[in-house]
């Protein structure tokens, strides 16, 4: 008897349902959190306080848009503004007015050509780049649109006769700052190259070359 019952357990013990066990495996590591930059906006000012390079170019052009020189101009604590001028000597005058009031980014084009025996001088508002304001303003910032030292302080001015030469005004709050390169493509310090960098940055993303059209 007892030896029926034990193989009648045997049996039994070897139909039951197989249970699984579960692997343990490591837990995943967390995926990293890309963070965003932040890059410092402060200017700091001129002192002495100075025109910006062919001040009286960018004073005639300025007026000629119906705006401001943003050397004298009032811009509340946390806005930004900043001109770019590419041209002078015998090349026809562009620049971009780039602007952030209330939060809220604008764009401007100011173009020139001569046209059926006079001069045109046009303001066009520009389009939200095509990297998005912010993400754009970013690009400049790492570019040091604000903080370049202008080209004579550090020995770096390709300035040469009839050029392409560069000039970039800055103002935060109340304070104001400009710089110039003078055809930069003709002397490659690390700065002149950023400057290349921002004028192609700018013809690219901001249409600016298009609004000549």
């Amino acid at each position: 008897m007892f030896k029926i019952i034990f193989i009648t357990i045997l049996f039994l013990v070897s139909c039951s349902p197989q249970v699984t066990q579960p692997i343990q495996t490591a837990a995943s590591p967390p995926m990293p959190q890309k963070t965003l930059e932040v890059f410092n906006e402060d200017v700091v000012a001129d002192v002495p306080p100075q025109p910006p390079q062919f001040w009286d170019v960018i004073d005639g052009r300025t007026k000629k848009a119906g705006i401001k020189r943003l050397r004298h101009a009032q811009l509340a604590v946390d806005d930004i503004e900043v001109r770019v001028w590419m041209g002078f000597g015998l090349t026809t005058l562009t620049g971009l007015v780039l602007k952030r009031s209330a939060n809220k980014w604008t764009a401007l084009s100011l173009t020139e050509d001569f046209k059926s025996n006079h001069w045109r001088y046009r303001r066009t508002p520009l389009r939200e780049p095509k990297t998005g304001w912010n993400e754009a303003w970013t690009a400049l910032l790492q570019n040091h649109i604000l903080t370049l030292p202008d080209a004579e302080s550090i020995n770096c001015d390709g300035m040469l006769l009839d050029g392409f030469s560069y000039v970039v005004e800055v103002r935060n709050g109340k304070n104001y700052r400009t710089y110039a390169y003078g055809n930069p493509e003709h002397d490659r310090c690390p700065e002149a190259n950023m400057m290349l960098q921002i004028a192609n940055f700018i013809e690219t993303n901001y249409s600016v070359k298009d609004s000549v059209h």
